[in-house]
């Protein structure tokens, strides 16, 4: 059997990151890396489904097919990596030795040379050839799958091969051989991502290097976290939220109390929120930013309605029902903001709105969670 842990890990090795599709230099692998896992995962499922040796030319052909992606997608991978690649002679060395007089060049040459005959080059086949003659071509009429009594292998699978060359013969491997090349090859995925992950070890060693410069004043010390997350290609919406939060002109002077309370609780924030990035706490630092941004107090049944469309619609880029969100910020300011701020949805800014309903939310959750 294939050890599906082998796909399982490579996933979560390329997912873990961002890298592997925002890195300009990364992401030039990063449609093949897709492509590759995805039919890794069909490939070995199907493999595991037909361990027993094929009953018929299809199926026989079929299993060569899922073979190949396994096999081929291991090879490519390794040259898009750069890895070393190890040519074995091991599995088919006897093989070859017996049937055609010769060794060939390597294990993965021997396995192209059986899948051309097999289905990929049946009528053509004159690269592969081990030991080739001069301008000889060879094909390939039918495979060979109960050939007991040609040979001394056990469970063969093979081809029967004429030659323009050369008289026919044929060429067979026992199917428990074949088996445990592709497992070998198969195998070999640890080394990929072995360097998939020192490739991430590499860039994030690099990024620790950088501290935020905590001398700046706070708004300063946002924008350079902002810069060095979207560095280290990770999200940060919420720091630039943070940064509106402290930016935005309130066009409401009564409002301004209630806001600088709201405000100097970021600001408070802020030591913990550099020491989550210099230490590469990337779930901390999300879990700091959701103490300030997401706080819903109880409420109404139609509050968490409200905020959504408030958030979703008011958009300066257009998107989304803009006059829909007005109107749930309207009844939003009505039903609960009220008590702390005041929201006039039609005269002020979406940033100024959205500061103003997380101004409300904030405050209420602190005063219904006071003996907490």
């Amino acid at each position: 059997m294939f050890d599906v842990k082998y796909c399982q890990n490579l996933r979560e090795a390329v997912n873990r990151t961002n890298i592997f599709y925002k890195d300009k230099i990364q992401s030039q692998k990063f449609d093949f890396i897709c492509a590759f896992m995805d039919r890794f995962d069909f490939a070995v499922n199907y493999l595991n489904q037909h361990n027993e040796k094929p009953k018929t030319e299809i199926e026989f052909m079929t299993y060569l097919t899922q073979a190949s992606i396994v096999r081929d997608g291991i090879n490519l991978c390794y040259d898009l990596l750069e890895l070393e690649k190890d040519e074995t002679n091991i599995f088919f060395k006897e093989y070859c030795l017996r049937d055609l007089g010769c060794e060939p060049e390597s294990d993965d040459k021997y396995y192209e040379y059986l899948r051309s005959l097999a289905f990929a080059h049946p009528l053509n086949t004159n690269r592969s050839i081990p030991d080739k003659l001069k301008d000889e071509k060879q094909f390939s009429p039918f495979c060979l799958l109960n050939v007991h009594s040609f040979n001394f292998d056990k469970n063969a699978v093979g081809v029967m091969v004429y030659s323009n060359k050369r008289k026919s013969f044929s060429i067979t491997v026992p199917f428990e051989v074949l088996v445990e090349y592709l497992k070998y090859k198969y195998e070999l995925l640890g080394n990929i991502i072995n360097k998939f992950n020192s490739i991430i070890k590499e860039m994030e060693d690099n990024w620790k290097k950088r501290k935020i410069d905590r001398t700046k004043s706070d708004l300063d010390i946002l924008k350079e976290v902002s810069k060095i997350l979207d560095e280290r290609y990770l999200e940060h919406y919420d720091i630039d939220e943070l940064i509106e939060y402290l930016e935005v002109d309130l066009s409401e002077k009564r409002n301004i109390i209630n806001v600088e309370m709201y405000r100097d609780k970021i600001r408070k924030l802020i030591p913990s929120i550099c020491d989550a990035v210099d230490e590469y706490r990337t779930d901390d630092l999300y879990k700091i930013c959701d103490s300030i941004l997401n706080l819903r107090p109880k409420s109404h049944p139609m509050m968490h309605y409200q905020l959504e469309k408030i958030f979703c619609y008011l958009n300066d880029d257009g998107y989304g029902d803009v006059e829909w969100g007005l109107i749930q910020a309207d009844a939003f300011s009505k039903e609960f903001a009220k008590k702390w701020v005041i929201i006039k949805p039609y005269d002020m800014s979406f940033k100024e709105i959205k500061l103003l309903a997380n101004v409300a939310c904030y405050l209420e959750y602190q005063e219904q969670n006071k003996g907490e």
